[in-house]
Order: C-alpha cells, then sequence, then structure tokens
C-alpha cells in the first residue's frame, strides 16, 4: 500500500509550426533613379533610421531649387498684387475708379495668393522626393542581401531593393484542431494567455519558452483547425522566420 499523491498536473498537446517575423518589410524606392550607394552588408543586423541605400539626389536637389525660384516669382507677384489693391481700395474711395475695376483686382489678388500656395506645396513635394533619395530602415532588425548593385536604375514603388525581419520578439505559429479549442476554452477564460514551449528539429528538450498571444477568430472550414500564435524571446536572432 502507499498513501495516494495529489498534485496539479498540467495537460500539453503536440503541434508543429513554424515561426514567423513580428515585422516585415519589404523596401522600395519612392521615387527613380540609378542607386548611388549602399550602406549595409548582406545579412546585416540593423537599427531603426540606419542609411541603407542612397538614390542619385541630383535631378531632385535641381526641382527643389526651381520649386523654390517658383516661390521667390510668386511672393513678387502677390506683393505687387497687395500693392494694387491697397491703391485700388484708396480710389475707389474718392470715386476715381469704379468698382468693378476695384473687384477684379482683388481677384487677382486672390489669384496671386493661390499661386504663391501652390508654389509652396510644390516646394514641400520636392523636398519630400529629395528626402525619398535616402532610403532608411523602418524598423530595427535583419537585412537581407541587397536585390541591385550602385549604377542600376530603380522605379519608384516597383523595385524591391532588399527585405526586413523583426528578431525579438518573434512569432510561432501552429493549427490545432476544433475539438482542442473547445477544451481550452472550457478549461480556462484566459486560454490566450497558455504557456507555449517550443523544441527545434534538432533539440531533445523544449527550452524555448513563449505563451499564446493570439487565436484566430474562426475555423478553417477544409481542415477543421484554427490558426494559434505563440510570442516568444529571441534575443541573440538564433531563430530564424520559416
Amino acid at each position: 500500500v502507499a498513501p495516494p499523491l495529489a498534485q496539479r498536473v498540467t495537460d500539453w498537446d503536440d503541434y508543429t509550426g513554424r515561426f514567423e517575423a513580428v515585422d516585415s518589410v519589404e523596401l522600395r524606392p519612392r521615387v527613380s533613379g540609378p542607386i548611388q550607394s549602399i550602406h549595409f552588408q548582406d545579412g546585416q543586423k540593423v537599427e531603426k533610421g540606419q542609411l541603407l541605400f542612397v538614390i542619385d539626389p541630383r535631378p531632385y536637389a535641381a526641382q527643389l531649387a526651381r520649386a523654390q525660384a517658383e516661390v521667390a516669382g510668386a511672393s513678387a507677384v502677390l506683393a505687387n498684387a497687395d500693392a494694387e489693391l491697397r491703391r485700388a481700395n484708396s480710389l475707389v474711395a474718392s470715386n476715381l475708379i469704379s468698382q468693378s475695376q476695384s473687384e477684379l483686382i482683388a481677384a487677382q489678388q486672390l489669384q496671386a495668393a493661390a499661386s504663391l500656395a501652390a508654389a509652396e506645396a510644390e516646394v514641400t513635394t520636392q523636398q519630400l522626393n529629395l528626402s525619398y533619395t535616402r532610403i532608411t530602415a523602418p524598423i530595427a532588425g535583419r537585412a537581407s542581401w541587397r536585390r541591385l548593385a550602385p549604377g542600376n536604375l530603380v522605379m519608384a514603388d516597383t523595385t524591391v531593393l532588399t527585405t526586413l525581419v523583426s528578431e525579438s520578439p518573434i512569432r510561432f505559429v501552429f493549427d490545432a484542431p476544433e475539438s482542442a479549442l473547445l477544451r481550452y476554452r472550457r478549461e480556462s477564460a484566459e486560454a490566450r494567455i497558455m504557456p507555449v514551449e517550443i523544441r527545434l528539429q534538432d533539440e531533445t528538450e523544449y527550452r524555448w519558452k513563449g505563451k499564446v498571444d493570439f487565436i484566430d477568430n474562426a475555423l478553417d472550414r477544409s481542415s477543421g483547425t484554427i490558426r494559434g500564435r505563440a510570442v516568444l524571446d529571441n534575443p541573440d536572432g538564433f531563430l530564424s522566420p520559416g
């Protein structure tokens, strides 16, 4: 005989899944032109805001200078229109010009003001285009290989320069059957924060620890499963997406 042993036991279910990056970005240029320089190595870990590519900025600098010159010209036209309007107002008060002539001069002043606003907006657009010639990392992570060498022509919003993936934390995606989902929800109201332990293909122990942070809102009718997702730390970047 022996005294009975009473203790809490955790039931574990085994699933096969894959790792996915929390953030993944395809770097595409916002402007067209030849690549002037590249500022990272293939597979390098980069920080957010780090310079990666430079597209030849000279055409866009010239367009910005032209837009700034147009602002100066529009400002001069507006200043002259303001002076003409002030003179017209004084002449109308003295009945030296007609009211219709005064209204025409006022309309010309409004048109000059609108032209100046349009010229200033064009300067803002050209400043943006010039800034887009410097392509920086939108997230911190690891870069893939550069798709093109310096001198190659790239097209705005089309050419893929490289890809970036975040490394830590990393997600683990798996599919659970409907029966398991129902059991999880009946056993625990906090099923979304259940612990997860992961073993890689060449490992014998479940040494990677995480927790479930998402369960999809609908079952896959073809397979009768639902998508689950766990998140875990990956500080040294050892785990790779896919």
